[in-house]
This record gives structure tokens, sequence and C-alpha cells, in this order.
């Protein structure tokens, strides 16, 4: 069971009620309005901007906090009107052999239209279609090795992007530049603080995929940016051995 946040034509976010369950040293006490004149399950931004703080790296748009309690009076409910930021949160899990791993998740920082301040929210309470609105810009230009839609998305002072995005199989916009023999693109993203030597699920750096591809000029670029040419995959294969085990 979920409560949804609407937007007046579509769904805008979703909220899972886990996220509002308090802890007994910490109790939350939940007013929603029920007056027939509202929309149901939408939640004031107030009580959501004091709930979900960034509690993990900070974000260079400026919050602002509010100690405001919604009254079952209160009428100012809020809208999203876009994302603005995203993150992703490491959680270290412990197993009961003793072992420690990493869970990865998303948040995104959502700009509401009444002016609250902005509010962090896990990617899983987002409707999808707002999430796309934010994300594909930046994959397209990714997948397309678009130097300059890259560059314009990063100079956008009024979204934060971070160049260490992401995907689905743990590639960032590095990967698919130095997959693509980009070297503007590397360069763009290393301008913008790229993590030169991220992993993808497999275990490649961005210099993994240049070598495999056989691209050169983004080989040199990637070390020039400060690749790891010895940094190894799950395999233990450096950029070279892929890329002589690639060309027979």
């Amino acid at each position: 069971m979920e409560v949804v946040l609407k937007h007046p034509s579509h769904s805008r976010l979703k909220l899972p009620l886990i996220f509002f369950r308090s802890s007994p040293s910490n109790p939350l006490t939940i007013t929603i309005p029920s007056s027939s004149h509202r929309h149901r399950g939408r939640l004031p931004p107030a009580f959501l901007s004091t709930t979900f703080q960034d509690q993990y790296s900070p974000s260079p748009i400026k919050e602002t906090k509010t100690s405001k309690e919604p009254s079952p009076d209160d009428d100012s409910f809020g809208e999203v009107n876009r994302i603005i930021g995203r993150r992703t949160v490491r959680t270290p899990v412990f197993a009961e052999d003793g072992s420690v791993s990493t869970e990865k998740s998303t948040e995104y920082l959502i700009e509401w239209k009444d002016g609250h301040a902005p509010s962090w929210i896990p990617a899983t309470g987002i409707a999808a279609d707002v999430v796309a609105e934010y994300e594909t810009p930046w994959w397209t230009a990714a997948r397309k090795a678009d130097a300059a839609a890259l560059s314009l998305l990063l100079s956008d002072e009024s979204v934060s992007r971070d160049p260490n995005a992401e995907d689905a199989d743990g590639r960032t916009a590095l990967h698919f530049a130095a997959g693509l023999g980009s070297e503007e693109c590397i360069k763009v993203l290393a301008e913008a603080g790229v993590s030169v030597d991220q992993r993808d699920g497999a275990g490649l750096t961005p210099l993994h995929m240049a070598a495999g591809y056989g691209r050169a000029g983004a080989v040199r670029a990637l070390v020039e940016a400060g690749a790891d040419a010895e940094a190894e995959d799950q395999r233990g294969r450096t950029a070279l051995d892929l890329a002589r085990e690639v060309m027979g």
C-alpha cells in the first residue's frame, strides 16, 4: 500500500508508507488532513523537507530547512515541479558470516511548485515519467557521445548533474565516451570531476572500454586524465590484456 502524491495531470510522486515508520527513540506523528475538498494522498512538502534530509553528501543546489509542522487545517500542499539533482547512496549491508557489502540506491532532489524547500526522495518513490524528464537528456547525450550536449547539461546551474551517475549496468557517461572513442567527451567529463577509474557491473573501467574497442585516442586521453593503466577487471585483466585478447 502506498501514499501517492498526484500531479494535476498524472502521478508525479509515490511514497511507500514504510518511509513514514517511526522508531521508538524518535516517535513521529503524521497528520494527513481528511477534509473532502483536499486531494487524497498529497502530503505537505514542509513535512517532506523535514523527513528526507541529505545525510550523505552536500548538494550544489542550495537547500533551506523548515521547522514548520503541518496542521490539520493547513491547505498548503506541494506539487512536484521537476527533479533538480541526483545522488547515489551507498549503504553497508552486513551478512551473517560477518562480511560487508555495499548496496547502492538513487535519490533525487525534488523541486516543489509552491516554493517549499527541495527534498531528497528515493528513486523508488518517484513516478517514471518524472525521472525520465531528468535522466533521458543525459543518457541520450552519453550514448551518442555528444560532447556539446553533455557540456550544456553540466553547465546548467539550475539543475545539478552527477558526472558519475550510473545506468542499470553500472556504466557512467565516461564508459560510453571511451567505448565510442570520443576524446572531446572524455575531456568534458574529466573537467566536470568524473571518476576516471569507476567500474561498471562487470568490473570494467572506461580505460578497459577504450582499449577493448581499439580506441587509441580515447586510451591516451584517459591516461592523460589520470586513469590507472594497471586496474584489473573481475577476471584480473588490465586494459592492455583486454586489448590483446580482443585483437587475438
